[in-house]
């Protein structure tokens, strides 16, 4: 029975993406459910994964968002089934993705880390996916973002004006997850980064958002699937390298209602907010200034309870 149900929950948090558009006017509550029936009428099903050891398919949402982060905002989604527990690989097969196992692909430049960086106590991840392989997560494309891995990197493009990520399946309340990323195309503020907390992963439309600009900004927004608040605004950071072809390693702590920033081993600031306090994680891209700007990612890390 325990096997059982350990594997129909890796079945329901196969991966998911979700956006948020740019900023459109403040809208009634009659506008609101004519465009709420007009986005569940429109939107197409999402694409389909292609065949790996666990088949899934991308949860697909739209989100029109108001023009300021703390005004309501109108969220939808339409998601297709989650795929039979017999096609869901155990949690031993799923984790298996270590770096005794799995090499690293390389993102030039090597990132030198500080003796300051927190991942230095914590001993071993949880769980840490090299891409060797897309079991983690959704794979194709839909009329908002593509994702692909190949050669141990993962790409997410944004293939329009907003804002899209995927999911992979570890869930936590306190957890610790950090990523090397870069982007080869951006520039202004083109952003990219780690949504988390995510309480829902078949609707994928609520979680915390901590994310850097191209031009070397960061930030950390809560998304409520009603309204955008923002948690720390833009903040302009000597930490963080600027333009395109920069690797920065993001990460952020979460411990009870303390959000804590991190990049490249530097501790940037913390927040505090209850809004979230278990979820899953993954990545997200927006675009800003440039068409199809993409993120690249070569290790993504997790700690559960790190002390």
């Amino acid at each position: 029975m325990k096997g059982s149900l350990t594997v129909l929950i890796l079945a329901s948090l196969l991966l998911t993406s979700c956006v948020i558009s740019k900023a459109t006017p403040t809208v009634s509550s009659s506008e609101i459910a004519t465009q709420v029936n007009q986005i569940l009428t429109a939107i197409p099903t999402a694409t389909t994964a292609p065949t790996s050891e666990a088949t899934a398919t991308a949860t697909k949402g739209v989100i029109t968002a108001t023009s300021a982060p703390t005004n309501t905002a109108v969220a939808q989604a339409t998601a297709t089934s989650a795929p039979s527990a017999t096609s869901a690989p155990t949690a031993t097969s799923q984790a298996s993705a270590t770096p005794t196992t799995a090499p690293t692909a390389t993102l030039a430049p090597t990132i030198t880390l500080p003796a300051t960086d927190p991942t230095l106590k914590f001993g071993a991840p949880t769980f840490q996916d090299t891409f060797k392989n897309d079991h983690n997560w959704p794979m194709g494309a839909n009329d908002l973002s593509s994702i692909s891995i190949s050669g141990g990197i993962l790409k997410l493009t944004a293939l329009t004006t907003t804002d899209g990520w995927r999911l992979t399946w570890p869930v936590g309340t306190n957890y610790y997850v950090e990523m090397d990323a870069k982007s080869d195309n951006c520039s202004g503020s083109d952003h990219f980064g780690l949504i988390v907390r995510v309480p829902n992963l078949a609707l994928a439309n609520q979680g915390y958002l901590y994310g850097i600009t191209c031009d070397g900004s960061y930030y950390l927004n809560k998304w409520d699937s009603k309204v955008l608040t923002a948690l720390v605004k833009p903040t302009a950071n000597s930490n963080i390298l600027k333009g395109p072809n920069q690797v920065n390693r993001l990460g952020i702590w979460l411990n009870g209602s303390t959000l804590g920033l991190y990049v490249n081993g530097v501790k940037l600031t913390e927040a505090t907010d209850s809004t979230f306090t278990k979820g899953g994680f993954g990545i997200f891209v927006g675009s800003r200034t440039t068409t199809q700007i993409d993120v690249l990612v070569n290790k993504i890390s997790y700690w559960a309870n790190p002390q």
